[in-house]
């Protein structure tokens, strides 16, 4: 009788659990997250523990393969680029011409993902959750079975021809402090299933957040059965089109004037590389290396601390400067003169040194040149 009895309290948490409302949980961590032998310890220790992370190409070293390869099933890997730019704006805008970075940059991406895993990626998470329905086909030939967008959360997308379900999340926000079990509770609110995004990338979380939430998840601190996303669609998908998103992190490119001089900047780098490229005399390896330059200034980091205070938007004004000079010193050509100036402006901190040394020969361009 007691043994009875042990072993249905052991099993009861299971059993509740099993009948408890369902919620995806997708982690976007920072991209210098290196602790995969704590994740995966912590993952290993606890059965009912599942979830999706998204990381690049580039994260997974041998020791994090090798660390995560035994929690298949439970663990789901999803792809992103590297820098998670904000795709809609690299992809449709007038301003950056460059329309074909998009597909170009997922195939390369599926490719160094498959050798490194020997498998698909399970699913393709976009900078801030923002898509185009266009941008479907390029998700497919990537072998995304589904693309993490982000509205207002709940619903899912599987058309019948055959393109990745859109599904739309919604973000977990703590930017002041690391979010905890209960908070995930309030963003899961009624739904079932709860499709939820823990995004440090895009700062709507402090950098090492995930690990202690997984932490308080692994001691039932819950009510929810939270799975990985793949294991949750499988449940049932909503026939309907993929539609253009705007993001969970849409609001913090606020347009900012800082903000929109950096796009301007980002656009004039990528029309001069586009000009070079259809110059018919462009040389393969000079055109990789600037390509590779401008794909670093598309990181929505930038942009994103960009709309911040302090060190903060500094080092983004720095790095992105940075950036986009070494497209043009890449194409042997002089850099413009308004990038060796802070993008800041009034915002600049005291003290900041925005001015570049080099010795190149400085151009302006605009109306008044």
């Amino acid at each position: 009788m007691r043994t009875w009895l042990l072993a249905a309290l052991l099993a009861w948490p299971a059993c509740a659990r099993a009948g408890a409302p369902r919620a995806a949980l997708l982690a976007v961590p920072a991209e210098d997250f290196t602790q995969w032998q704590a994740l995966a310890g912590m993952l290993a220790g606890n059965a009912d523990l599942r979830l999706t992370l998204a990381v690049t190409p580039d994260m997974l070293s041998p020791q994090a393969v090798e660390a995560l390869k035994p929690l298949a099933g439970r663990l789901e890997l999803a792809m992103r680029l590297p820098g998670d730019p904000i795709l809609p704006a690299a992809h449709r805008d007038p301003d950056a011409p460059r329309a074909e970075d998009t597909q170009e940059r997922l195939a390369l991406c599926a490719q160094r993902f498959r050798e490194l895993l020997g498998a698909e990626p399970a699913g393709f998470v976009p900078g801030g959750g923002a898509v185009l329905a266009d941008m479907a086909p390029a998700f497919q030939s990537a072998g995304a079975a589904w693309v993490a967008a982000g509205a207002a959360g709940g619903a899912s997308y599987g058309p019948a021809s055959g393109s990745p379900a859109y599904v739309d999340f919604a973000a977990l926000r703590a930017a002041a402090r690391a979010p905890a079990a209960a908070d995930l509770e309030a963003a899961a609110g009624a739904a079932d299933p709860a499709w939820i995004v823990l995004d440090e990338a895009s700062g709507l979380a402090p950098p090492g957040s995930l690990l202690p939430l997984l932490e308080e998840l692994s001691r039932g601190r819950t009510a929810r059965r939270w799975q990985t996303v793949g294991e949750t669609l499988e449940a049932g998908r909503v026939p309907a089109a993929p539609a253009d998103r705007p993001g969970w992190a849409a609001g913090s490119w606020s347009g900012l004037p800082a903000q929109d001089a950096a796009w301007k900047a980002y656009g004039r780098a990528a029309d001069t590389l586009n000009r070079y490229q259809n110059s018919g005399s462009a040389d393969l390896k000079t055109l990789e290396t600037a390509t590779n330059a401008l794909y670093a200034a598309q990181a929505s980091r930038f942009y994103l601390a960009l709309g911040r205070e302090g060190s903060e938007a500094a080092a983004a004004d720095k790095r992105l400067r940075q950036a986009l000079m070494a497209v043009y010193r890449k194409l042997k050509q002089p850099v413009p003169g308004g990038l060796y100036a802070s993008l800041l402006g009034d915002r600049t901190p005291a003290g900041y040194a925005a001015e570049e040394a080099s010795t190149d020969i400085r151009t302006e361009q605009g109306a008044d040149w």
